[in-house]
């Protein structure tokens, strides 16, 4: 469960060039924190979580960075997510 997203910031991606019918992006940089049910079925596989801290109501939570390059007009994108994630 996602409990709160911090923008530390927005900037023109390549100098606000334009990218075909898309325009121009911006490069979004932050950390996005959650919290999620070590008891959950879904979360077994997460390597030792019965071990991880629990805060008041015995969740396990978590921070994340992210980087998010964003049609700077929404509307000419097209309505795509792509996502990739590091381990």
């Amino acid at each position: 469960m996602l409990t709160a997203i911090e923008v530390r910031s927005r900037a023109p991606l390549a100098g606000g060039a334009e990218f075909g019918a898309s325009g121009a992006y911006e490069r979004i940089e932050g950390t996005a924190r959650a919290a999620l049910d070590p008891a959950h079925p879904a979360n077994r596989g997460i390597a030792l979580i019965d071990r991880a801290p629990r805060n008041a109501v015995g969740l396990v939570e978590y921070a994340t960075d992210f980087v998010l390059l964003r049609p700077v007009d929404p509307g000419r994108g097209n309505g795509r997510l792509l996502h990739e994630t590091n381990n």
